[in-house]
């Protein structure tokens, strides 16, 4: 089990706490044919969680340029690469070249529905210690089902 602390910067300020990261924009979407459909996944949904997280972080003010390091919880799963290869492709445009990719199931092995936390929480930890590869990062989410999910985090204001 994960869980993560989430304030605003007055009420952490409050606390005599600084900011760890800034939570961006954020997408929830469903992937129309996950793993075990009857048709194959086209990574649509993931694709879609992408797109609106770039969005939401774009309304919110926040630049939206090429993201330099994404944090996935793909787990070894030949479908789970999949799916990020065919959602990579399509989205090719928003990734930057020489993009930074975390898989930190690699490390602590699937932890399912903990996995947005704890990577929210390692990613945190990276920014707090500066050995971030780059100032914003995206994490990514996948169920066994349909739901597909992205978030967005990065330094906090002043520090990049």
């Amino acid at each position: 089990a994960a869980f993560l602390v989430l304030e605003t910067a007055a009420h952490a300020a409050s606390r005599g706490v600084p900011a760890l990261a800034v939570l961006g924009g954020y997408g929830l979407a469903d992937e129309p044919h996950p793993h075990g459909a009857d048709k194959p996944c086209a990574g649509v949904g993931l694709c879609e969680a992408i797109r609106q997280t770039a969005e939401r972080s774009a309304r919110g003010g926040v630049r939206t340029g090429r993201m330099a390091w994404v944090v996935s919880d793909q787990n070894g799963e030949r479908h789970r690469a999949k799916e990020w290869a065919l959602t990579s492709s399509r989205l090719h445009e928003m990734l930057a070249p020489d993009l930074e990719l975390w898989h930190p199931a690699e490390s602590f092995g699937d932890t399912g529905a903990a996995s947005l936390p704890l990577h929210a929480a390692l990613v945190a930890e990276t920014l707090r210690r500066g050995a971030e590869p780059a100032a914003e990062a995206l994490l990514l989410a996948s169920s066994d089902g349909p739901a597909r999910a992205g978030l967005r985090m990065r330094t906090p204001a002043g520090k990049d």
